[in-house]
């Protein structure tokens, strides 16, 4: 993915869709730093809506670490994750209802 794309702090979204298709299919492997990077931002927010936004791409990250094979790597990502923000309620509570965690 374009490092100017990330250093500018562009969502997943906001990115061109047919772009993204492109890079997933030549190398999903190169989405994953625009997805750990767009969730660590949302998170940093503080709040439902951008914990939902985080949420959503947690659920894109996780596909994209299945279509590379990686489920162990993903595994430990969110365990991480859960780790890292145990004490963010709210995040917690969103990343049940995306069935991310039990």
């Amino acid at each position: 993915m374009d490092r100017l794309q990330m250093a500018m702090k562009a969502d997943p979204d906001e990115l061109e869709a047919s772009d993204l298709r492109k890079v997933g299919s030549a190398q999903m492997s190169l989405l994953l730093p625009l997805y750990h990077q767009s969730i660590e931002r949302h998170i940093e927010n503080k709040n439902r809506e951008s914990y939902k936004t985080a949420v959503y791409y947690l659920v894109k990250l996780r596909d994209c670490y299945y279509k590379i094979k990686s489920p162990q790597l993903w595994n430990e990502y969110l365990d991480h994750m859960r780790e890292k923000y145990s004490r963010l309620r709210a995040l917690q509570e969103e990343m049940k209802k995306g069935k991310l965690i039990s």
